[in-house]
């Protein structure tokens, strides 16, 4: 099962899917890999970022893992790439989960761009609009990080059981024949 993550600042597979992995393990060989230009994937001068690229870089990393074909989850941008791959390579993809997922080209805003190469830090925070919610913050005191992090695990976990009872029910779709596999060029 290949584990695409959506986008956004610091974003990484670990991130989108560290909660959903165990679970989703105890039945399938999963991969969740940093796609090119997140997280801790190298980022050469000249390197293009773009649906074609990425779709590349997927089915490179199957190659690579001798993985004819997988069920792929998509996360918002992954659920978009999802798609890419699923329309260029349909013989890659079993199974297609999306996720908040977009699936169509649209203009790449400023202030999109600003969000998509935030690096984390005081001054950038500062910097942009509605620096008083991180005076306000301060002003109230230390955070609770343990309280941060069981609001932010609740949160995914509730995406990954909906995740991993979906896979379920595609299975038990398949298993009675109600779900048929697309007609060959379905989607060309």
């Amino acid at each position: 099962m290949l584990l695409i993550h959506g986008s956004g600042p610091g974003v990484t597979a670990y991130a989108n899917w560290r909660l959903t992995m165990p679970e989703l393990a105890t039945r399938f060989r999963v991969v969740a890999p940093d796609m090119a230009g997140f997280g801790e994937t190298e980022r050469p001068r000249g390197s293009r970022y773009d649906m074609d690229g990425w779709v590349a870089h997927a089915i490179g990393l199957l190659d690579a893992l001798g993985i004819e074909q997988a069920h792929v989850v998509g996360n918002s941008f992954g659920g978009a790439l999802a798609l890419g791959l699923a329309i260029r390579a349909p013989q890659r993809v079993g199974k297609l989960v999306l996720m908040g997922s977009v699936g169509v080209p649209f203009p790449i805003t400023e202030g999109l761009d600003t969000v998509w190469g935030y690096e984390p830090s005081i001054d950038n925070m500062r910097s942009r609009p509605g620096p008083r919610h991180l005076d306000r913050a301060r002003a109230r005191g230390p955070r609770d990080p343990a309280a941060e992090h069981l609001r932010s695990a609740r949160a995914y976990s509730a995406c990954a059981t909906a995740c991993v009872r979906r896979m379920r029910a595609l299975d038990a779709d398949r298993a009675r024949g109600a779900l048929q596999p697309p007609a060959p060029g379905a989607f060309h």
